[in-house]
């Protein structure tokens, strides 16, 4: 029984000196590590709870990057405290990624956008992706306040 034991315990700092071999060990991220070091420029994408969500442009901000708009109920809406709601239909302002062009919207265009919420970020919620909806396309406001 003993000799399983020395194996045993042989093998965990064999897998470890393996791991490292393989960029998973101590050293990864330290100077002088194969693994790419990303930018401080480069953007990045905003992470969190994502949303596809309808509603009418009320303004589009193309100097401050904000849309505001008059969005339909999100249904299993997840809060700050974790617990999925439904956030009711009303009218807000969000800030939008570099990459969303604001220039082809205007007040009463119905869109459909993707919201990226993240409650520990400093812009809790961000518009990445936005189209436009065909202008017949009927939008639900009747869950609001």
């Amino acid at each position: 029984m003993k000799s399983v034991v020395q194996i045993t315990g042989l093998m965990v700092p064999l897998i470890a000196l393996l791991l490292g071999c393989q960029g998973g060990g101590a050293d990864s991220g330290k100077a002088g590590s194969a693994q790419p070091k990303q930018e401080a420029t480069q953007p990045t994408a905003p992470t969190g709870d994502s949303y596809s969500v309808r509603g009418k442009v009320v303004a589009a901000d193309t100097d401050r990057g904000e849309l505001t708009v008059r969005h339909e109920t999100i249904h299993n809406f997840i809060g700050p405290t974790g617990a999925a709601e439904e956030m009711h239909t009303m009218e807000m302002t969000f800030p939008v990624v570099d990459a969303v062009d604001l220039s082809a919207f205007e007040a009463g265009s119905a869109v459909r956008f993707t919201l990226v919420v993240n409650w520990q970020a400093r812009k809790t919620a961000v518009i990445t992706e936005l189209e436009g909806l065909p202008a017949e396309t009927e939008l639900d406001f009747s869950g609001g306040h």
